[in-house]
């Protein structure tokens, strides 16, 4: 099987941002994470090893509880608790932000590289940097 790494850059932010809610040296922070994808798909394995990564990087002080198959609701709804704050997490396809910006559209059109190599580049490069900025401005 083929392993999922995260960006460090992702887990970093990540954990920066769940530690600065304020805890007390006996709390732990939960935070609930939800997808629409099955238990056995590699987005939930990737959110499984994000929370345990977490979890060991702050000696259990933050906790991401992972809510496979839309137990939080579909990707519609998850987006939009996201953006009032009633889930605080998600792993969610590109394609469910188009309402909020036809361009994260992009990701979407069939055939757009010859194949995966130049998807991956476009994605970890200057298109990548591009979706994160349009990502953090819609917010």
């Amino acid at each position: 099987m083929k392993s999922v790494l995260l960006k460090p850059a992702l887990l970093t932010a990540a954990i920066a941002a769940a530690t600065a809610l304020p805890l007390s040296a006996a709390q732990a922070q939960d935070i609930k994470l939800g997808h629409v994808l099955a238990p056995t798909h590699s987005w939930n394995i990737a959110a499984e090893g994000f929370a345990k990564d977490v979890a060991e990087a702050t000696d259990g002080r933050v906790n991401f509880q992972v809510f496979p198959s839309g137990q939080l609701g579909n990707e519609k709804t998850v987006v939009e608790g996201m953006q009032i704050g009633s889930v605080p997490a998600g792993v969610i396809g590109c394609g469910s932000f188009q309402p909020l910006d036809a361009r994260f559209g992009i990701v979407e059109l069939p055939y757009s590289w010859p194949d995966r190599e130049h998807a991956y580049a476009a994605y970890d490069g200057k298109l990548g940097d591009a979706l994160e900025a349009l990502a953090t401005s819609t917010t």
